[in-house]
C-alpha cells in the first residue's frame, strides 16, 4: 500500500478563490443576459451584499439569498450545458491567478508531493470543474443542477444534488473509488459546512474562517490561517479555552509540504 497517495481536499469558494467561483459565474451570466439580472443585481441580493460587507449577516446567509433568487426566477431553465461550459472555461482562465496565496502554495506543494487533489464545492459543477482543471486538481465535485430528459437545465431546486451538506461522506465515497489515503491527509475550508471534511483529515486548516467555523476550529484544535493583503498569519488553538498562538508552518503541516510552501512564499510565511 506504499503507493497509495495521501489526500489534499479543498473547498474553493472563498478558500482558494477570494470571491467564490459560483459568484463569478452568476455575475457573468447576469451581465450577458443568460439569467435574469435580478439574480445578481436585484434589490434583495444587493441588500444582502451590503449586509455581508458590514458583517450583519454571514456568508452562508448571503449565499442562501443568491441561490433562492436563482431558483425562484427559473434561471437557466431550458438552457443546455453546452452554452455554459465555454463561459466557465473562459472565466476560469481569466480568474486563475486570483487566489489566496497560502491556499495556492498549499495546493502546489500537495501536487509536488504527489497528493491526490480534490476540489469540493457547493458551486455548480460546471464552474467548479473549469476552475479545478485550470488549477490542476485531480478531481472536482460541485452541485449538480438538474437536467430534463433532453439534457436541459430545469431550475428545479429540489432535484439539485448538493454535496457540501456532508463533505465527510463525499470524501469517504471518493476514497473508496480512488483509493487515496487519509494518512498525511490535508484539507482546507472557510465555512462551517467544511467542518466535517476538516475533522476527517490529519492536517485540517481553516482559511479566513467564518465566525461559526472559527469557533468550532478553536474548540477542536484546528489550525486557523488569516490572510489579508501581504500578511499571512498561522494560528493554532492552545489551552482549554482555545487561545490562539502564532506558529510556524512546520508545526502544523507535513515537513515536505511546509518546506515547499516556505521556499515559494518569498518570506511571507513563518517557517
Amino acid at each position: 500500500m506504499s503507493n497509495v497517495r495521501p489526500l489534499f481536499a479543498s473547498d474553493i469558494d472563498r478558500t482558494l478563490h477570494p470571491e467564490g467561483v459560483g459568484f463569478v459565474l452568476w455575475k457573468a451570466l447576469a451581465d450577458r443576459g443568460l439569467i435574469p439580472r435580478e439574480v445578481w443585481y436585484g434589490e434583495e441580493i444587493m441588500r444582502a451584499r451590503r449586509d455581508l460587507d458590514h458583517r450583519r449577516i454571514s456568508f452562508e446567509a448571503y449565499s442562501q439569498v443568491l441561490v433562492e433568487g436563482y431558483f425562484r426566477l427559473q434561471s437557466l431553465k431550458g438552457t443546455h450545458p453546452s452554452k455554459l461550459i465555454p463561459l466557465c472555461r473562459a472565466l476560469a482562465e481569466e480568474h486563475e491567478p486570483h487566489t489566496f496565496l497560502f491556499s495556492r502554495l498549499l495546493l502546489q506543494a500537495a501536487k509536488h508531493a504527489n497528493y491526490f487533489t480534490a476540489a469540493i464545492s457547493g458551486s455548480p459543477h460546471e464552474i467548479v470543474q473549469a476552475f479545478a482543471e485550470r488549477w490542476g486538481f485531480n478531481l472536482a465535485i460541485g452541485s449538480e443542477l438538474h437536467l430534463d430528459e433532453d439534457g436541459h437545465y430545469t431550475a428545479n431546486d429540489e432535484l439539485t444534488i448538493r454535496h457540501y451538506h456532508d463533505k465527510e461522506a463525499v470524501v469517504r465515497r471518493l476514497m473508496a473509488e480512488h483509493m487515496f489515503s487519509l494518512q498525511g491527509s490535508i484539507a482546507i475550508g472557510d465555512s462551517f459546512s467544511d467542518l466535517s471534511m476538516l475533522a476527517l483529515v490529519e492536517y485540517p486548516v481553516a482559511i479566513n474562517p467564518t465566525l461559526a467555523l472559527q469557533a468550532a476550529a478553536r474548540e477542536r484544535g484546528i489550525v486557523i490561517v488569516h490572510e489579508y493583503d501581504d500578511v499571512i498569519i498561522v494560528l493554532r488553538p492552545a489551552g482549554e479555552r482555545g487561545r490562539l498562538e502564532e506558529v510556524g508552518l512546520h508545526e502544523v503541516l507535513p515537513s515536505q509540504i511546509a518546506d515547499h510552501m516556505i521556499g515559494a512564499s518569498s518570506g511571507r510565511i513563518k517557517p
